[in-house]
């Protein structure tokens, strides 16, 4: 403890000045939570919309939206570099990481919002672009 600590005079002082701040310190701590993703765990209960009775307390529940949306895979492989002119500490390959693009095209014509807005018939000439 360093001489200037002053301390909370709380039911959960000295250390901490309430319930919440000592939760989140635990929170913090058990799940070795890193300082960018506790900084987007402020924003969102900061947030304007952010409604405390909206809170799924079932993780399965998230875990099935996210298989709802249209997300692409995401391949990984590990691609072979040239080593001429390359110092020996480098290693011989680099992982890289791939989407297929018929993947994407397909996700693409199969949105319900995009589809309507798009338009496969033969070319028009138009003088300027509609946006």
């Amino acid at each position: 403890m360093t001489s200037d600590f002053e301390g909370f005079e709380s039911e959960y002082g000295p250390y901490f000045p309430n319930f919440t701040s000592a939760m989140f310190f635990i929170w913090i701590t058990k799940h070795m939570i890193s300082t960018l993703a506790y900084e987007d765990l402020v924003k969102i209960l900061k947030h304007p919309e952010y409604q405390k009775k909206d809170v799924t307390t079932n993780i399965r529940q998230i875990r099935k939206w996210r298989y709802r949306l249209p997300l692409a895979q995401i391949h990984k492989h590990n691609m072979p570099l040239c080593m001429k002119r390359t110092p020996s500490t480098y290693e011989s390959t680099k992982m890289v990481f791939t989407i297929s693009p018929l993947t994407h095209i397909e996700h693409i014509l199969n949105n319900p919002v995009l589809m309507p807005k798009m338009y496969f018939g033969p070319g028009v000439v138009t003088i300027a672009a509609n946006i």
